[in-house]
């Protein structure tokens, strides 16, 4: 992927954040940095939104795992007073992260801080539109959270209370329905309930970055 087009997304997801620090399902660009409101901010959107915002630092490098990613040598098999010359593609093709020319690392923490903070005084789960996506935003969201940040918290508040919610509306059958969810329905809400209590956004980053090692450009993730 063209770093310019993750440039792209982030710079319109920043624009867009609502004045709140969520996020809105049909927001209108303002097409400046100058942020307006919105209208009301709804959790699965500012799960999205400031998840989203997570995956562009991660791919631009700024994250706490592209400070640890080390270094890919290659043994060349040359004299050690030989050196080899790479060509431009060639860098590249090592290059381990997308090198953003118009979006800084400050810009996407502040706005990744707007949307914690959203989430500091709105999670919930008690939601009726479409909880069982929003919930699998949330821990996407909280994977790609700890990835940037590098915390990793073995217990977090936010999966505890989730797991507490499922299990407490869970159907006798096993299944789970969202009150107001249109085109969804109990098959997907359940898939989206299983990929929460499996963490499975978290297991796919692991695989990806430590099982695998740092891909080139996100790819895989």
């Amino acid at each position: 992927v063209p770093a310019r087009a993750v440039e792209s997304a982030a710079q319109w997801l920043m624009r867009v954040q609502n004045l709140d620090g969520g996020w809105t399902y049909s927001p209108l660009d303002p097409g400046s940095n100058q942020r307006r409101n919105q209208g009301q901010s709804t959790h699965s959107m500012a799960a999205a939104g400031v998840g989203s915002v997570y995956i562009c630092a991660h791919l631009m490098g700024y994250g706490a795992d592209a400070k640890r990613a080390p270094a890919k040598e290659e043994k060349s098999g040359l004299p050690p007073a030989l050196q080899k010359i790479e060509t431009e593609e060639q860098k590249k093709k090592r290059q381990l992260y997308l090198q953003p020319t118009n979006t800084s690392g400050q810009q996407l923490f502040g706005s990744a801080a707007g949307g914690n903070a959203w989430f500091a005084k709105n999670l919930t789960y008690d939601t009726k539109h479409w909880t069982h996506y929003y919930m699998y935003a949330v821990e996407r969201y909280k994977s790609f959270q700890e990835l940037v940040e590098g915390k990793v918290v073995p217990d977090p508040d936010w999966y505890n209370a989730g797991v507490a919610h499922l299990e407490k509306t869970q159907a006798a059958d096993g299944y789970w329905a969202s009150e107001d969810a249109p085109g969804s329905g109990p098959i997907i809400d359940t898939a989206f309930a299983v990929l929460f209590l499996t963490r499975s956004s978290q297991k796919s980053i692991r695989k990806a970055t430590l099982d695998e090692g740092i891909l080139i450009g996100g790819m895989g993730l």
